[in-house]
């Protein structure tokens, strides 16, 4: 069901990204199913359907919003508008989306086990964002 409500979502509001736990189950880096759908949109974005679309909106300034937005083929093979894994990773340490800490050490496990993880891209987001200093320490014990 959360395939297709992301689907759903997304072609509602046209100009969200799929991020934070939503984007987290959607890249296989947590086994929580999210019960709401997370989308992050430009700052100063306004559409009053969101709530009743079941959208937990974020909003982000330019720079921040268009980084690392990509398309993938959502679980019923539709295309979605989703941030990579790195910045996924970056967003779920930012302060005030920070996730619950089993979430954080769970989400980073699983992408140290990836073949095609790209770990100097994940440094530069962490920089950009300005989480790096919250994710260092997880890291350093995951290496």
């Amino acid at each position: 069901e959360v395939a297709g409500g992301v689907q759903r979502r997304q072609t509602r509001c046209r100009r969200g990204v799929v991020s934070f736990g939503t984007a987290l189950f959607l890249h296989d880096l947590t086994d929580v199913t999210p019960f709401d759908y997370h989308m992050t949109f430009p700052q100063g974005y306004n559409n009053k359907h969101l709530a009743e679309a079941g959208v937990i909106p974020s909003y982000a300034v330019p720079n921040r919003y268009n980084l690392g937005v990509i398309t993938m083929e959502s679980p019923s093979g539709n295309p979605i508008r989703v941030y990579d894994v790195e910045k996924t990773l970056c967003d779920i340490f930012m302060p005030g989306h920070k996730a619950d800490k089993d979430v954080q050490l769970t989400a980073l496990r699983r992408y140290m086990k990836r073949k095609n993880k790209k770990l100097s891209e994940l440094m530069r987001y962490a920089k950009l964002l300005k989480v790096e200093k919250g994710m260092r320490p997880y890291l350093e014990v995951l290496l």
